[in-house]
């Protein structure tokens, strides 16, 4: 639960003690007596970001049950477009991670190249899935997921988690 208690849009001089304020590191206002109060058209303390795309959508806004911290969520509430994240099926993933786990355990014993080099090589690599993109794109993600378990930093290797393979 929050510590405060956040009143939506409510007026900017009547809440606090002597009316002083301060900004809130969400960006609504902090009163004296602890009450927040949102900006116009925030639906919660993660919502003000919205309008310039630096917010984090809330999980459970959407859901059966709903938010339980409600416009006191640190996370966003208002409208975000859906990830269509396809993924193969249960079988062909089995093997995206049977193949990624051969080909990775085959490049141990030399070292680790770049990432980006061992995407071109798992894409050379015979048994890559050329003809499906979907589990092509699996097989690089679990690459890079390897990767990272190895700690390797895949931000200092200007690789983003969701990018696929590599132009050019």
């Amino acid at each position: 639960p929050v510590p405060w208690a956040v009143q939506p849009n409510a007026p900017a001089g009547g809440s606090g003690k002597g009316g002083a304020s301060s900004p809130s590191s969400a960006g609504g206002q902090r009163f004296a007596s602890g009450v927040v109060v949102l900006p116009p058209g925030a639906l919660s303390l993660g919502s003000v970001d919205h309008g310039i795309g630096t917010c984090q959508p809330c999980f459970y806004v959407n859901t059966k049950i709903g938010c339980q911290y409600g416009s006191s969520c640190k996370y966003c509430h208002s409208e975000h477009p859906a990830k269509n994240q396809e993924v193969p099926s249960r079988q062909k993933r089995r093997t995206c991670q049977d193949f990624v786990d051969e080909f990775f355990e085959g490049c141990l014993p030399g070292g680790l190249t770049p990432l980006r080099i061992a995407e071109a090589d798992l894409q050379r690599a015979p048994g890559f899935p050329h003809g499906d993109e979907v589990a092509g794109k699996y097989c690089l993600k679990l690459l890079r997921i390897r990767y990272k378990a190895m700690g390797i930093d895949l931000a200092a290797e200007g690789v983003g988690d969701d990018e696929g393979p590599p132009r050019g």
